[in-house]
């Protein structure tokens, strides 16, 4: 999403947002695939991060 806005012919500020995973949904890393210690073989052992959102400002002149 991003919005512009012109104060003169030469200076402009843009709001930018970006969001990723907004719905929250849980990605999970793939199974552990060593054999020689069973007590994690075969676990899911890592999940990605939860919701990111990142806001900017930039200014042109």
């Amino acid at each position: 999403m991003q919005k512009d806005l012109r104060f003169t012919e030469r200076w402009k500020l843009q709001f930018r947002a970006a969001a990723f995973n907004v719905l929250n949904h849980p990605q999970s890393g793939i199974p552990d695939n060593i054999q020689s210690d069973g007590s994690n073989f075969g676990k899911i052992l890592s999940v990605s991060d939860s919701r990111i959102m990142q806001p900017a400002l930039k200014l042109y002149f």
